[in-house]
């Protein structure tokens, strides 16, 4: 879903709330110009950029570049779930 003035998802502060509760070390957001999702974080050896066509995609990169995954089921504390 779309909002008409922002042209953005409707859901881009709970997914960024999510999204940040579940890699509390990282920054995330909602490209305007770009549709992607981003996040900022720490990996095991540096600070990884990363990007996703979806809020789900990026999760997986995320879990990834933190050597972890989040289980399936697992909710965030906007009720946004995984599986």
């Amino acid at each position: 879903m779309t909002s008409g003035a922002g042209n953005t998802p409707d859901d881009v502060p709970t997914v960024v709330a999510t999204l940040e509760y579940r890699f509390p070390r990282s920054t995330v957001w909602f490209g305007q110009h770009s549709w992607r999702w981003w996040a900022v974080m720490p990996s095991a050896k540096e600070w990884v950029l990363l990007d996703a066509k979806t809020p789900k995609e990026l999760a997986a990169k995320m879990a990834k570049a933190n050597g972890s995954l989040a289980p399936n089921g697992t909710s965030g504390p906007a009720g946004v779930r995984w599986s």
